[in-house]
């Protein structure tokens, strides 16, 4: 997952520390060395209509989590949807790549596996296909270098780490 810091926040958007701490505060966020990142969907969420401008500034510093594959669960869907109604309103072209990820997720997993236990978490896997990093990254920026090229390996683990019954 794509996190960003308290300054990268306040650089990208000119808000002061005090505004930055108060639209973080309820944000979860993971310390390393004594800061702390934020997961990049959440922050994006939270982002106010007026610093709409900071989004590809915010995912040119954002930073990969090294070797995390989980990007959230139910809990982070309402999150997750507000972000995909902000990057909709905000960024050109959003809706139609979002919907390409998604058909492509979907695609994929239907080549990769041979069940159909994931199907009961359908919708938990179409809202949170867009916090994963690469997804995230084309939907703001277009790149399809991003996106997964084995869609089939991708959406299998990810289904796998993100439903709530083992598929096989």
């Amino acid at each position: 997952m794509l996190r960003v810091t308290q300054k990268d926040y306040q650089e990208c958007c000119h808000a002061s520390a005090r505004q930055v701490y108060t639209r973080l505060k309820n944000v979860n966020a993971t310390t390393v060395n004594g800061v702390k990142f934020y997961p990049l969907p959440d922050v994006l969420a939270g982002l106010p209509d007026k610093y709409a401008y900071a989004v590809p500034a915010l995912l040119a510093r954002a930073v990969e989590d090294t070797g995390e594959t989980v990007v959230g669960g139910r809990v982070d869907l309402p999150a997750t949807e507000a972000l995909e109604r902000f990057l909709i309103r905000h960024v050109h072209g959003a809706a139609f790549r979002i919907a390409h990820i998604r058909r492509e997720f979907f695609d994929g997993l239907a080549q990769a596996v041979k069940s159909s236990g994931w199907v009961a978490d359908a919708e938990v896997l179409r809202v949170l296909i867009l916090r994963d990093g690469g997804c995230l990254a084309y939907a703001i920026t277009g790149n399809p270098s991003t996106v997964p090229e084995n869609w089939a390996v991708k959406a299998r683990i990810f289904a796998l780490l993100h439903t709530s019954e083992i598929v096989a």
